[in-house]
């Protein structure tokens, strides 16, 4: 029995083991599995644990440091009251430091009526420091009494919405002292300009808007933004009835931030000049509307000073304009005179409104057909009247004439038209207006100035369009956009980006970011541009730039002339004149642009005269090298006899004396229609080429200020010219030795000069004559600036 069971169990063991086996597989199979999910599990639970660590370190990121700002003020609105910080304001700086526009304060003065007047200390009466606190605040003392009365149960009443600092001061010292209650002054932000009228088309002002500076024009308006800042808060806990602070509760702040200072490129000197200068332009010429002058930087597209007639004062910008009596002028009820005021005054004309060019535009189409190669500097053209299908007319020149086969020069030294007309041609259609494209002319600068528009261009153009845009008519251009042009031709074909704002400076006045010049593109080769400019020198030697010539400096010239018909007539009547000079001509380091826009006739002297002033004030304060050829002696040494214009009311007056190649000064007392009875020097003077004449009213009358009259012995011709124009003096000269030195000096109406010996005081606009005698340099009288055939210097007139 015993064998028969242990048989009976070794036969079942096999069986046994393998399930056995398969047991314990399993066990291993199911606890590696348990153990896989269990590491893929914890996996999980560490990415997830990973994520949501991130998270929660991004959510207290955000609360404690990006979004503070915002719960701050969500938590802080549930149970108190957000009271705003506006920041402080940039200013505004001119290149050379100059402050244009800063922040400060008014007050608004209220008082409690119940609670005003002297204390127990005071050693003045209640009707005293009424009839003071009215003298001061300069208020109607008997509707003050009647105000006190009136509002007596009222806890404040406003008496004065914005006084200034100093009248604050005043009225703070007389409170103090007088020991008055009752009063209570609150600071107000506000704009104030130290230079008043300066740049006031370029700067624009600010205005305040929900208790807050806001740009409204100019510079102001477009960095808005920039000069702001970011406003700040404060909230006070406040209680849950009256809504009004609780004493001693805590607070909450959010800082604000100042706003950038902003430093131009706007020179003050030179803004100046151009502002006084250009609202004579304007009347002198009877511009209908108006006149535009831009001075520029070449190399950079630094724009260095910009104005038209119609500048302001920004510290009271809706005043009457200086072309309206103030009696005449009422905005608020007026809406021509609203939309005169905020669509011609506060607006800068160089981006906001094209006009017809006419031949300014040619250095552009010449400089393409140089670099198409097309023509080159010794090609002939045809002066020959053109006929273009679409055109009533054959196309000529101001003149009609036909001068027959002219170089790329002469062409433009007389302004011809039918040349520029087979430039064109020759480049053809899609050639052409490839140029046009690529001067920007289809474009907005991108001036840093508000509202910029652009001209009217043809879509489609045909040959007519091109022929007539060769020479300037029917396409409108903005000024800014064709002084920008100049620049390109004066920098070796580079278009720039002009701009306004060079510098930004933080709160302490470190400068925190300067703008860099940039460069738009390539439009013409270096080689094109250089040999334009060369030929523009001819402009104003032999050509229809003559008045605007500044002898020694070799500068590039170019005039202009479009015209239209207006107030019905069937021809036009109404013409725009342009002058450009390009200051060298070899290395432009100025672009000065002229224009003045329907004046009644061909009356471009005017804008030749006021360039040629700019050009010798600058050439004056940068001590720009001079070097005298024969040609600009002759053209000193030359006679000019300006005509009485006594009898002649102020403008046309001044007209006669631009037309004459000088420029007018105006006595203060000469208003607009006044009629001049006096001039000085008198008529029949021999008055040096750059000479000014004073006009005045008054019979008799003469220049009240006077100067220091130099000894002019011993200087040069060029030297004689800078120191004249420093002391507002006129010269006319005489003599062989004109590379000499000046050996006499006579002043021409000594008694009414003052004086006529060196450190007499003599009246400003005095005439001297002074004589170039000996021949220790006797000469120059003929070298190569002189063209065979054409002017030597001695005459106006173009000689074929």
């Amino acid at each position: 029995m015993e064998n028969s069971e242990s048989g009976k169990g070794q036969s079942a063991n096999p069986r046994r083991q393998k399930r056995r086996a398969e047991y314990r597989k399993n066990i291993r199979r199911q606890t590696e599995r348990a153990r896989r999910n269990m590491r893929y599990s914890m996996f999980l639970v560490a990415v997830f644990v990973v994520i949501f660590s991130v998270r929660i370190v991004q959510l207290l990121y955000g609360l404690s440091i990006t979004d503070h700002r915002k719960y701050t003020e969500m938590a802080a609105n549930t149970h108190t009251e957000r009271y705003p910080v506006y920041s402080t304001r940039g200013n505004i700086l001119a290149a050379d430091g100059t402050e244009l526009a800063i922040s400060t304060y008014t007050y608004t003065v209220g008082l409690t009526p119940g609670v005003f007047g002297p204390s127990k200390s005071s050693n003045l009466t209640q009707a005293e420091v009424e009839e003071e606190f009215c003298r001061i605040l300069e208020l109607d003392v008997l509707q003050f009494r009647k105000d006190l009365l009136e509002y007596k149960d009222r806890a404040y009443i406003q008496v004065r919405r914005s006084i200034s600092g100093e009248l604050n001061d005043e009225l703070t010292k007389f409170l103090t002292e007088s020991s008055v209650s009752g009063v209570r002054r609150d600071a107000n932000q506000a704009r104030y300009y130290p230079q008043g009228e300066l740049g006031s088309q370029i700067i624009g002002f600010a205005n305040v808007r929900d208790d807050n500076l806001a740009g409204v024009t100019g510079i102001e308006s477009y960095y808005n933004s920039e000069l702001a800042g970011q406003a700040g808060y404060v909230y006070r806990e406040v209680d849950n009835y009256y809504g009004q602070p609780l004493p001693g509760s805590s607070s909450a702040d959010v800082p604000s931030t100042p706003g950038s200072t902003l430093g131009l490129t706007m020179q003050p000197d030179l803004q100046r000049l151009v502002q006084s200068m250009v609202e004579e332009l304007s009347i002198s010429l009877g511009a209908r509307n108006g006149a535009q002058v831009i001075v520029m930087n070449p190399d950079t597209g630094a724009v260095l000073a910009m104005s038209n007639e119609n500048n302001y004062d920004l510290n009271n910008p809706t005043a009457a304009p200086h072309n309206i009596a103030p009696e005449d002028w009422d905005p608020n009820n007026n809406k021509e005179q609203q939309d005169y005021m905020t669509g011609t005054v506060w607006t800068s004309r160089a981006i906001r409104y094209p006009h017809e060019i006419g031949s300014i535009i040619k250095p552009f189409v010449l400089s393409s057909a140089l670099d198409e190669g097309v023509i080159d500097k010794d090609t002939l053209l045809s002066d020959e009247p053109i006929y273009i299908s679409g055109w009533d007319y054959a196309i000529s020149s101001y003149d009609g004439v036909n001068r027959g086969m002219l170089t790329p020069a002469e062409s433009i030294w007389d302004s011809r038209n039918p040349p520029f007309v087979r430039l064109a041609q020759m480049m053809g259609i899609t050639t052409f207006y490839d140029y046009i494209q690529a001067l920007g002319l289809r474009d907005k600068t991108g001036l840093d100035l508000p509202n910029e528009t652009i001209g009217l261009f043809h879509q489609n153009p045909q040959e007519i369009d091109m022929a007539v845009t060769a020479f300037g008519e029917q396409v409108t251009i903005t000024p800014m956009q064709i002084a920008n042009d100049y620049a390109m031709l004066a920098n070796g074909g580079m278009l720039m980006q002009p701009y306004l704002v060079q510098k930004y400076y933080d709160a302490e006045g470190n400068v925190v970011k300067e703008t860099a010049p940039q460069q738009i593109r390539r439009v013409i080769s270096e080689q094109s541009a250089a040999e334009v400019r060369d030929m523009m020198i001819g402009v104003g030697r032999y050509g229809t730039g003559s008045r605007a010539y500044v002898p020694g400096l070799e500068a590039g010239y170019k005039t202009g002339t479009s015209s239209r018909a207006v107030d019905g007539s069937e021809t036009d009547n109404s013409f725009t004149v342009s002058a450009v000079i390009l200051l060298p001509a070899d290395d432009p380091k100025y672009v000065i642009y002229v224009s003045a826009y329907d004046v009644a006739g061909r009356l471009g002297r005017g804008t030749q005269v006021m360039a040629r002033e700019i050009a010798d004030f600058l050439a004056d304060r940068d001590n720009l090298p001079v070097q005298y050829k024969a040609f600009d002696y002759n053209y000193i040494y030359r006679d000019r006899f300006p005509d009485s214009v006594i009898g002649l009311d102020r403008e046309e007056a001044s007209l006669q004396v631009m037309d004459a190649s000088f420029w007018p000064v105006q006595a203060d007392t000469l208003k607009a229609g006044a009629t001049v009875q006096s001039q000085y020097p008198t008529a029949g003077q021999n008055i040096g080429y750059n000479g000014k004449i004073w006009l005045s009213d008054q019979a008799g009358a003469l220049p009240e200020k006077r100067v220091i009259l130099p000894d002019f012995t011993g200087l040069t011709v060029e030297e004689a010219l800078r120191e004249a124009r420093r002391l507002n003096l006129n010269l006319s000269f005489d003599g062989a030795n004109r590379a000499g030195v000046c050996t006499s000096m006579t002043v021409i109406d000594a008694d009414l000069a003052g004086g006529d010996a060196p450190g007499a005081n003599v009246r400003e606009y005095t005439l001297v004559n002074l004589r170039y005698d000996g021949d220790d340099a006797p000469g120059p009288q003929v070298d190569d600036s002189m063209v065979p055939g054409y002017s030597n210097g001695l005459g106006w007139n173009y000689v074929p």
